[in-house]
């Protein structure tokens, strides 16, 4: 006989996860785990039963009689714990990391149509100027980073596609000049990427795109919000997202000159926000919106 001090709930949560979605991969993916995790867990949550809930074999997936029994009941369970803790809103608070250029030009919206479907959940968002994970405790991060492997504790948002960016002025400049002859006479912004040279990004876009990059550093920024801050006062050329709103005033002379470089947005569950029904409530909300949806 199990009583409630002994239930097993990282247990029954990959149970829970890897049944309803009829996969231990895809309920690895959703947990933000790996599937051997979720195949320990869910053994274990066998041996405490004394039954097989989940049917492993070369012809496919399938629920024993015992875990199509069990399966309602915890999905049900979970349901109402969920919605009791979002009731609840301000005891607790989602802790969110940004970085500054993916706030600013689509981080905002999305946290306003957030608060808009669930107005109860009180939230805490960050930023830093970093690539990769950040400093401080937070439940859940979107990190601006290489484009990798398909892991289960990230999911990605979208890949980002760069373009020059510029102020109105210095784009008048290149009114029927090739792009090349236009980078040529004028400065241009780096914005540093962990781990790579100064001038990466300028590099990488001029190689996709056939054009020779000026040698030189210029002026280098931890992040595009400054960069673009910088070139919105007249002077030099930033890389910007192609398919985000460019920051005002900035405009993209080339707007078919665009490059898919290896970078984009990911969303990833820290180990803090792991298992919260609330982290998981916002994980599912936004994937839902996002590019690679």
């Amino acid at each position: 006989m199990i009583d409630r001090r002994q239930l097993p709930l990282n247990a029954l949560r990959a149970f829970e996860a890897t049944a309803r979605r009829a996969s231990f991969t895809a309920g690895a993916q959703e947990l933000s785990v790996t599937q051997s995790v979720i195949s320990r867990h869910v053994a274990n949550l066998e041996d405490i039963i004394g039954r097989k809930l989940i049917e492993r074999s070369a012809q496919g997936f399938g629920l024993t009689p015992e875990g199509e029994a069990l399966l309602p009941v915890v999905e049900q369970a979970f349901d109402d714990i969920q919605a009791a803790m979002n009731r609840m809103g301000a005891s607790r608070t989602l802790r969110v990391h940004m970085p500054p250029a993916y706030a600013n030009a689509i981080g905002m919206p999305l946290l306003r149509a957030f608060r808009k479907d669930h107005p109860d959940v009180a939230i805490r968002v960050g930023s830093s100027y970093v690539t990769g994970s950040p400093e401080e405790k937070v439940d859940v991060a979107i990190l601006f980073d290489h484009v990798r492997g398909d892991r289960p504790d990230r999911h990605l948002l979208r890949r980002i596609r760069f373009t020059p960016m510029c102020a109105p002025e210095v784009a008048a400049r290149a009114a029927d000049r090739p792009l090349a002859d236009f980078l040529a006479g004028e400065e241009l912004l780096h914005v540093l990427v962990d781990g790579e040279a100064y001038d990466h990004l300028w590099t990488e876009f001029g190689a996709r795109r056939g054009v020779p990059i000026p040698a030189g550093q210029g002026m280098t920024f931890e992040s595009f919000v400054f960069a673009a801050e910088y070139a919105a006062g007249g002077s030099g050329i930033a890389l910007g997202d192609a398919g985000a709103p460019a920051p005002a005033p900035l405009v993209a002379p080339f707007p078919d000159d665009v490059v898919e470089l290896d970078f984009g947005y990911y969303l990833v569950v820290t180990p803090d926000g792991a298992g919260d029904p609330m982290v998981d409530l916002f994980r599912r909300w936004i994937l839902g919106r996002s590019d690679a949806a």
